[in-house]
């Protein structure tokens, strides 16, 4: 938008029709964006899909393409979907777990009682720190090429890469 000027303005798409999933790719070249949510009710609703445990493999199979669309678009991970039943936050620290291991590295609430759930969630443990820590410390000694981790497994750039994402969440 041209009223905007030369402003730095930072915005985070939303994606809640067919017609915007369609066009992620238009969407996220857009300039000024960082990234994008999920109107993960609106969606369903405009793509007739009833949420239930027979359509779960969907509704996460629309979840990854808007993880593979921002990756691949270069911008952050994306905002996962809120819960509107804001009272049981055990199921609200598994949900968030599981979009955390897909890829969503931030997700909207709509309660305050929320917000420990998934600072908790998207708070890397001490283990996974530490041992971020350490491969990325072996990497260096190997001048970035190839080593070997301390249980013997390969390590290579992806590995680092991995381990340098959580050392990040970390620093936030």
């Amino acid at each position: 938008d041209d009223r905007l000027g030369d402003a730095d303005i930072a915005m985070v798409g939303l994606v809640e029709t067919a017609a915007a999933l369609r066009g992620l790719t238009d969407l996220t070249s857009t300039p000024r964006l960082v990234t994008v949510g999920i109107g993960e009710v609106d969606l369903l609703a405009d793509l007739r899909i009833t949420r239930s445990a027979d359509t779960e493999h969907v509704v996460d199979a629309i979840r990854a393409d808007i993880v593979i669309g921002c990756a691949a678009a270069g911008l952050e991970a994306p905002i996962a979907p809120t819960s509107t039943e804001f009272r049981d936050l055990d199921a609200f620290a598994t949900t968030t777990a599981h979009f955390v291991h897909m890829g969503f590295r931030s997700r909207t609430a709509v309660h305050p009682g929320q917000v420990p759930v998934i600072n908790d969630a998207l708070t890397p443990a001490p283990d996974d720190v530490r041992r971020a820590e350490r491969l990325v410390d072996l990497f260096d000694r190997a001048a970035g090429g190839p080593t070997v981790d301390d249980d013997g497994r390969f390590v290579d750039e992806a590995v680092v890469r991995g381990a340098r994402e959580i050392l990040a969440r970390v620093r936030l």
